[in-house]
């Protein structure tokens, strides 16, 4: 086989991660994105992963922070 063009290259793999995820249960697919969200955020540092979930969960941040940090007495 000859060598694809750039072009070529993207649409096949574009093609191939279409057929990958048309043959996947829902339940895979929910495991495959949390495995995959798990693994970049695993890659992150502390102050970038709090900056994420404030901005996108903020009350989970909160939450975390009364429960797990506030000094109890």
């Amino acid at each position: 086989m000859e060598l694809l063009t750039k072009e070529q290259l993207n649409q096949l793999t574009e093609e191939y991660a279409s057929a990958i995820v048309d043959s996947m249960e829902m339940d895979d697919l929910v495991n495959f994105v949390y495995d995959s969200l798990m693994d970049r955020l695993g890659d992150m540092g502390q102050e970038d992963l709090l900056c994420e979930i404030e901005a996108d969960f903020p009350e989970l941040l909160e939450e975390f922070v009364a429960e797990n940090l506030t000094s109890k007495e």
